[in-house]
């Protein structure tokens, strides 16, 4: 028999149920669901969806080709051979994580004020349920 994926492709539905229940945990402002292509597959409190999905999936590919064979000058050497699981993003309108999993990225914009950390050990928690 051949071996299964080891992760079957994201439906949908699981996504859309993964970002209604991250929205509900403290400090979630937003939760924009895309596939590792950077397509939609959910959004829960979004007002762009499109467009941040369009960013998340950009900043985590960029992030991923440092730890295969990206630049190895300064910081690429650090991370070589590692993988993505988060990356924090601030700016003017605030703080987002940028969580990676095997089958999907989670843009979660920060409602003001919540520590990322806090929040990304929540949403791993959630994400086990659905991932």
């Amino acid at each position: 028999m051949p071996n299964a994926p080891a992760h079957p492709p994201l439906t949908e539905e699981t996504a859309r149920r993964f970002a209604n229940a991250a929205a509900q945990a403290p400090g979630v402002a937003e939760v924009i669901v895309c596939g590792r292509e950077g397509n939609v597959l959910a959004g829960a409190n979004a007002s762009d969806v499109g467009r941040e999905a369009a960013l998340a999936s950009f900043v985590a590919q960029r992030a991923e080709a440092l730890t295969e064979d990206g630049d190895l000058r300064g910081m690429g050497k650090a991370v070589a051979n590692s993988h993505l699981e988060e990356i924090v993003v601030s700016g003017p309108s605030g703080e987002a994580v940028l969580l990676s999993f095997p089958c999907c990225y989670a843009y979660v914009p920060l409602a003001r004020g919540a520590a990322p950390a806090t929040v990304t050990a929540s949403l791993r928690v959630i994400a086990r349920r659905y991932f």
